[in-house]
């Protein structure tokens, strides 16, 4: 039963990502942008679980900032283990105790599947060479599940991190 729902969220996965196209990612439409105060940044909210090499690390590289480079990794994970990134507009923290998490993302606007190198290092995930504008003000939540064999329920989690892509780094001084 296990293996068939961890199949099924997979498989959900992969159509999906297949929708979201990974040569040049676009912002998804309006009636699901979550709008924030276009102040570039992100926060990671800990709550990873252990797998085989110990807690995934969930990594944002470059910037949320308009023209920045920006993209999404995943390391520490068993090599060549499949997991998926699910992303939302909203982060929604729901108790996963056969796992042992806490799930943020919520509700799941898409996800994108990636498999481990031999390191145990994702490929970029949601890469953008240039923030572009059309993300101005967006946010999400995104968190990594992962499937490992010596993860609670068999499913590793990453921390969360919550992203707002934005044309300034601080808030305006009052």
């Amino acid at each position: 039963m296990k293996s068939r729902i961890i199949a099924s969220v997979l498989a959900l996965a992969a159509l999906s990502a297949s929708a979201w196209s990974q040569s040049s990612p676009t912002p998804p439409p309006p009636f699901l942008q979550s709008i924030c105060d276009k102040v570039a940044r992100y926060s990671m909210v800990p709550e990873a679980t252990p797998g085989t090499m110990g807690l995934p690390v969930f990594t944002v590289e470059g910037s949320s900032l308009l023209g920045d480079y920006f993209a999404l990794r995943i390391s520490n994970v068993l090599p060549g283990a499949h997991g998926c990134v699910i992303y939302s507009p909203a982060d929604t923290p729901m108790a996963m105790p056969k796992y042992g998490a806490v799930f943020h993302p919520g509700p799941v606007m898409f996800t994108w599947p990636f498999t481990a190198d031999q390191n145990g290092v994702s490929p970029p995930i949601l890469e953008l060479q240039s923030v572009d504008l059309a993300f101005m003000g967006v946010k999400m939540a995104a968190q990594g599940i992962i499937l490992d064999p010596q993860a609670q329920g068999g499913v590793a989690f990453t921390d969360a991190v919550r992203v707002c892509f934005g044309d300034k780094t601080q808030a305006p001084q009052p």
